[in-house]
């Protein structure tokens, strides 16, 4: 794979049936996940320097599958969040389907990069995110986010506690900090994306 440096961003739809999906035959894809409260639209837009996710106070707010092509040839897909519970019963299945439907169909998929906030143990959602991903034989890397609100000696101590906890679980690509208040997060992330995705 080409260098990808995050530079030239393009909103290609957003939906949650399989027939509006993008179809790539030869594109790399990534994927986004986590709760819908642990950052991810505003990851997403700190690591494509652009606004392209939407960001609100109220958890829940991305519904539907969207997908981005990154320096035109890296697909990029911003999952929705997970574990909002005001979100009805309906909604809840609905994305329970469409996610099995992405995990079975989309044979680009390489690499699913799962958000879980540095001072929080891993949630029962999480868990179950995490074997989902395993279940389908996905790679997953973990991405700790609002890692500015710790020291850096706390960041290291809750690094190693998280790896304890879901090694057991999976066998994960990497494991990163994440804050959107430092480049060098941004630097660090894009440089384990391309590694992983050149020499896998």
């Amino acid at each position: 794979m080409k260098t990808i440096d995050f530079t030239k961003v393009e909103f290609v739809t957003s939906a949650m049936n399989a027939k509006q999906w993008p179809s790539y035959h030869k594109k790399v894809e990534i994927a986004f996940a986590g709760k819908s409260n642990v950052g991810k639209s505003s990851l997403l837009n700190h690591l494509t320097s652009k606004k392209i996710a939407y960001t609100s106070s109220k958890p829940g707010k991305t519904q539907t599958i969207n997908f981005f092509l990154i320096d035109d040839r890296l697909s990029v897909v911003d999952l929705p969040g997970y574990g909002y519970s005001k979100v009805s019963k309906e909604t809840k299945d609905k994305w329970s389907d469409s996610m099995e439907e992405f995990f079975l169909h989309r044979e680009n998929l390489s690499l699913i990069l799962l958000l879980i906030d540095i001072r929080r143990d891993p949630t029962e959602e999480d868990r179950q995110f995490v074997e989902f991903c395993a279940h389908f034989r996905k790679p997953i890397a973990f991405l700790f986010t609002k890692s500015d609100t710790l020291k850096d000696s706390e960041v290291s101590q809750r690094m190693q506690h998280l790896s304890k906890v879901l090694s057991p679980l999976t066998s994960p690509v990497f494991y990163l900090p994440y804050s959107i208040k430092g480049p060098h997060y941004r630097i660090a992330c894009i440089k384990h994306i391309y590694q992983y995705l050149h020499t896998s």
